[in-house]
Formats: C-alpha cells, sequence, structure tokens
C-alpha cells in the first residue's frame, strides 16, 4: 500500500500489509528512481520484521537490557529504532544488495542520524556523503566494532550501541526532533 500518512515505511503484520510512504518517494524520487526508492524502502521494512527485532519478544529483551543503564524509556526507544535499523539495513545491504545506500546517500537528519550515516558508510563501504569531524569519527570508531549481525551477541551489543549513541538521542530529543519514533527512515 502507498499511503499519504506520516512515516516512511511500516508493516502491520496483522493486516498483512507493507506501507509505504507516497510523500517519501515523491521526494526522493527527484534524485533517486521511485522503483529504487521503493525497493529500498520495502528492504528496511521487510527486514524490522525478518531479521531485527523480528519479534516483540525480542524487542523486549533489547528494551530490558537498556533499562538498567538508559533508564528514561523514550530514550531506550529511540536508540532501540537506531540499533534494529542499522542491523536491519545492514543485512539488507549485506544479503540482498539493497539499494539502501541510494537512499541514505540523499537523506538529511539530526546529529544521531548523521553518526549512523557515517558508520554505514564506514561498515558498506559506500560513498554516502556522510559528516567527517572529530566526534563523529570517535562514534564511528567504537560502533564499528560492535557485531551487528551476530544475534546471540545483541543483548550486549545493544548496551555498547547505547553508550555512544545515547548522548546524541538525548540531544534530538532536547532540540524537539525525539518528538516522534525515529530511527533511520521513520516509525517502525
Amino acid at each position: 500500500v502507498v499511503s499519504e500518512d506520516d512515516g516512511v515505511s511500516s508493516v502491520d503484520l496483522t493486516e498483512k500489509q507493507i506501507t509505504l510512504s507516497l510523500e517519501t518517494i515523491e521526494a526522493l524520487g527527484k534524485q533517486v528512481p521511485k522503483e529504487v526508492v521503493a525497493s529500498a524502502l520495502l528492504d528496511h521494512a521487510t527486514a524490522h520484521h525478518t531479521v531485527c527485532p523480528w519479534d516483540f519478544d525480542t524487542y523486549l529483551q533489547l528494551y530490558g537490557s537498556l533499562k538498567p543503564v538508559v533508564r528514561d524509556g523514550d530514550t531506550i526507544k529511540r536508540v532501540l529504532d537506531y540499533f534494529t535499523d542499522v542491523v536491519s539495513d545492514t543485512h539488507a545491504v549485506r544479503e540482498r544488495s539493497s539499494s539502501l545506500p541510494d537512499v541514505y546517500r540523499h537523506l538529511e537528519g539530526a546529529e544521531g542520524f548523521g553518526v549512523i550515516r557515517a558508520l554505514y558508510q564506514r561498515i558498506w563501504g559506500e560513498p554516502l556523503g556522510a559528516e567527517d569531524d572529530t566526534d563523529v569519527r570517535q562514534a564511528v570508531s567504537r560502533l564499528e566494532r560492535i557485531p551487528y549481525l551476530d544475534r546471540s551477541r545483541w543483548l550486549e551489543s545493544v548496551r555498547t550501541f547505547a553508550s555512544v549513541m545515547q548522548p546524541y538521542v538525548v540531544a534530538e530529543m532536547g532540540e524537539g526532533d525525539g518528538d516522534t519514533d525515529g530511527g533511520m527512515l521513520g516509525p517502525h
């Protein structure tokens, strides 16, 4: 289903329906062919439900592992949005030859988004036009060591990820960029 509602892409398992944002496809379609955008958004949405977090139980385990460390529920949700995006998107790029890099090359976002785009640029080996300042380089240096595709280590990995990303997430939320669920491509 293509929708004019908010959100870039979403999967409703109850209705067995994937929804893609027409607005996003149209906007990115000025720089990237629309079929490439739609394919990338489908890769992103389906990977969340086939790779990470896979199911609600896995999401709750990840959330629970962060609760003693991060404490604030909204911050945990935003950190998890980014973490599950990195796992899902990296799987899609490495295992499915996804066109997600073509989309991320043309998207803008807050500081956390910039750090993740720089991480993607490093681990995917694709030029994405990521920011290159000292703080971002240091964050990426720590983030790139996390074994994102090793499901058996996710509970440990998400805590390491949070230790790097929490300041960026808190800053985004303080600037009003955290009013909605987020991540790299909107609510999940």
